[in-house]
């Protein structure tokens, strides 16, 4: 009886390590839900400039341990779900340091009509990574998705909250963190 009771016991915890070592290789960073932009609650200005964007609420915590998340890769899904034209606009996913002036960054997604746009990055070859002063078990606090319009010429511009051509936009952002060494369980898990 003891022994059947000791393999059940031992079972139950093998079950538990195995759920725990699955659910540390992909963290889900943020999920907003379905927002409106511009509002008080979610857009922010940046650097005290006209550069307006989507602020992530993310939880702090240690990207490097005890599961290896600063070398692993980000996934960012974009969702627009209304927006009032099909002009161009470019989200930047940006990971944004407390204390300094300047960011990083990674590729943008290029939006057009409403639906889901997905990114993925290694986190190593995100711009600016190997700074100094970035410490990723300290990690920037400030997460945000850049919003920019490009008239051409290679040049990005900041849209005034302020223009119908471009605002207001209901969207839903998701970010997750894959470790290092992991696989990425795919969006269906998170996007419905």
């Amino acid at each position: 009886m003891h022994s059947i009771k000791r393999k059940i016991w031992i079972l139950a915890v093998l079950a538990l390590l195995c759920q725990i070592a699955v659910t540390a290789e992909e963290k889900l960073l943020v999920d907003t839900g379905v927002v409106t932009v511009p509002s008080e609650s979610v857009s922010v200005l940046s650097y005290g400039k006209e550069y307006h964007h989507i602020l992530l609420d993310i939880e702090h915590f240690n990207w490097k341990t005890p599961v290896n998340y600063a070398e692993g890769t980000i996934h960012t899904c974009i969702e627009i779900i209304s927006k009032p034209n099909d002009k161009l606009i470019q989200c930047w996913p940006i990971l944004q340091e407390p204390g300094y002036n300047g960011d990083h960054w990674w590729s943008a997604a290029k939006i057009i009509h409403p639906g889901r746009y997905m990114l993925t990055f290694p986190m190593t070859k995100m711009r600016l990574y190997h700074k100094p002063t970035l410490t990723w078990d300290n990690p920037p606090a400030l997460k945000l998705l850049a919003v920019f319009k490009y008239p051409g010429g290679g040049r990005a511009e900041n849209i005034p909250f302020e223009d119908n051509d471009y605002f207001p936009m209901k969207v839903r952002v998701l970010w997750v963190a894959v470790s290092k060494g992991s696989k990425f369980s795919g969006w269906d898990t998170y996007v419905k």
